[in-house]
């Protein structure tokens, strides 16, 4: 397990050191850390299945068949992301492979400015545009006006 979100009782808006390191309860609200991930697929391929599950208890997902990123020195860049196949859209291959994690105090988005503050939350955000998904924005408790730019996004799903 990478990451859990369930409800909004801790926030995913946090530092660099904290992504690396990981936070939160396995249980609940969970991010395995940078340094863990990176450790895990450096070594060999691992496919990387995300679930998603809106208000009505819709379930979708997307299953890439391999998956791995770099180091910190390279900025945990998301630098392996293989075929797509699943019921949620692909929202990660074409803004999102290759990007390099960013949060709110180290930018390294190559969009020409902070994404990571925009839209609340670390990410490997792209060049153009930010994002196409974002599993680590606001968790609004319900539905929320998209323009906003804040919450969890899966924009091949539930328009995001």
């Amino acid at each position: 397990l990478i990451q859990r979100r369930q409800d909004a009782s801790i926030h995913f808006h946090r530092g660099w050191e904290e992504y690396k390191n990981g936070f939160g309860n396995l249980n609940t609200n969970f991010f395995i850390g940078l340094d863990k991930l990176h450790a895990l697929t450096e070594s060999q391929l691992h496919e990387l299945w995300i679930e998603l599950k809106d208000f009505d208890d819709v379930k979708k997902h997307a299953m890439y068949d391999s998956f791995a990123i770099t180091d910190e020195s390279q900025k945990y860049a998301l630098n392996i992301l293989g075929t797509y196949s699943g019921t949620a859209g692909d929202a990660l291959t074409k803004v999102h492979d290759g990007a390099k994690f960013s949060t709110i105090d180290q930018n390294n988005s190559e969009r020409g400015f902070d994404c990571a503050a925009l839209y609340k939350g670390g990410w490997w955000y792209g060049k153009k545009p930010c994002v196409k998904s974002h599993l680590n924005g606001v968790y609004h408790n319900g539905y929320y006006d998209t323009t906003k730019a804040e919450g969890i996004i899966w924009s091949n799903w539930r328009g995001g």
